[in-house]
């Protein structure tokens, strides 16, 4: 009979423990997040729809769009279309937007490397002789709602 006590006893103090640990919170669930939201205007036909490619590093920005770490579609509509990105953690991103026509997924080029559809970076930042640079389209998010308003140009 005190074997049994012990043991009734034993498994009240675990799920006891177990009904505290479970209403803790975690320090992961204690990070703020934020979002993104990518507005963008100037398309020409509402034809496809808008590609937006979230980067949280260089490496790959913006042409690789496999290094993003999230992406986003929209429908177009009177020229223009918006993507959010939520429970986006603290940090540095980037965004490039393409105006995906045919709906192949990619950024059509021509033989230059000269796209041949729409696009657009975070900030509105524009290249130089090539396209646009981390430096220069990245972004702060710190647990609030981030707006980029982005003008799609054509080359």
């Amino acid at each position: 009979m005190r074997a049994r006590t012990t043991f009734i006893g034993a498994l009240a103090g675990l799920i006891a423990l177990a009904s505290v640990t479970a209403s803790a919170p975690t320090a992961e669930a204690k990070k703020p997040t934020g979002s993104i939201v990518v507005m963008a205007k100037g398309f020409k036909s509402d034809e496809g729809k808008m590609i937006v490619v979230l980067f949280d590093k260089k490496d790959g920005f913006p042409m690789k769009l496999p290094n993003g770490i999230a992406v986003r579609d929209s429908k177009i509509s009177s020229g223009k279309a918006s993507v959010t990105f939520a429970d986006i953690a603290p940090g540095q991103y980037a965004a490039v937007l393409f105006h995906d026509a045919n709906g192949n997924r990619k950024i059509d080029t021509n033989w230059i490397g000269i796209p041949k559809e729409g696009v657009a970076a975070s900030n509105n930042a524009e290249g130089t002789l090539g396209p646009p640079k981390w430096k220069d389209a990245k972004f702060s998010v710190a647990g609030a709602k981030v707006k980029q308003k982005l003008k799609v140009i054509y080359l």
